[in-house]
């Protein structure tokens, strides 16, 4: 069966200054709080795909955050993380960049081997944020099934971050949560396995292994939201049978393409780009 992912623009496309993300609002309502339920923790599997950086600035996998201001704890950032590209230079003129964790009001590019890890543009990549609830250390691996020094991004922030909910949580995939419309994802995303716990890492690497299905027991029985293919635009319902879905945040939505190795192929449909 061919597998379907959904293609965002870049910053600087059509429309402008608009958000084109996938949002869950109130995801601690509903089973997914920034550390997992109970403080369980929570483990993100992604594939995605960043276009040739001709377009500047920050570039948006997923964020768990405020979808508002940025500096919503009497003007400071709370309660958010989120893995990325990172520009090299500054946001207005960096085309080169590295990956990251943004959280705690910095950006992690450090991977433990010491140095930043840089995107490759037109790469398939195969990533996880394991949240462990319990320390609140956050683990970026980068380039699954790899698990070298130079693939892990880790940060651990103090113990008073996250304690408190901003005042609109949301999960965001493909623009930032603050800044709608100026950090779009700027290529293609494809399967996503949201897990309301915090898988071993080699749960982690079994699941990142196949993306159809879940594999391992814990995934199962801890699957928040997860999808093989996005057979449509709007086609945004979990595949494994929690009743959870994402929404648009606005008429403007990503192109459906079909995910198969490192080409995509551009789909019909009535979505607006």
């Amino acid at each position: 069966m061919p597998v379907y992912g959904l293609r965002f623009p870049g910053n600087q496309d059509a429309p402008a200054a608009t958000a084109v993300a996938l949002t869950f609002d109130d995801p601690h309502l509903n089973g997914l709080p920034i550390w997992g339920p109970s403080n369980a923790g929570v483990t993100y599997i992604w594939e995605v795909e960043f276009r040739n950086p001709s377009h500047i600035g920050y570039f948006t996998t997923f964020f768990w955050g405020n979808k508002g201001s940025f500096l919503w704890d009497s003007g400071s950032p709370n309660t958010y993380y989120g893995p990325h590209p990172y520009p090299e230079v500054d946001g207005s003129t960096g085309k080169r960049h590295n990956w990251e964790i943004s959280i705690e009001g910095g950006d992690r590019v450090n991977t433990i081997a010491g140095g930043p890890r840089l995107l490759v543009p037109g790469k398939r990549w195969r990533q996880a944020l394991r949240v462990d609830g319990s320390t609140k250390e956050c683990r970026f691996y980068i380039d699954l099934p790899n698990v070298g020094d130079n693939d892990i991004i880790t940060y651990t922030p103090a113990a008073g971050y996250g304690n408190t909910n901003p005042p609109t949580p949301a999960v965001y995939f493909g623009d930032a949560p603050w800044s709608p419309g100026n950090e779009r994802l700027n290529g293609t995303l494809g399967p996503v396995k949201i897990i309301a716990t915090l898988l071993s890492e080699s749960d982690t690497i079994a699941e990142s292994n196949d993306m159809t299905r879940l594999v391992t027991s814990n995934a199962q029985s801890n699957n928040w939201w997860s999808k093989k293919s996005f057979d449509t635009v709007d086609s945004l319902t979990d595949d494994y049978g929690s009743g959870r879905s994402f929404a648009w945040e606005t008429a403007s939505k990503a192109t459906r393409v079909l995910w198969s190795g490192n080409t995509y192929q551009r789909v019909l449909h009535n979505a607006h780009l």
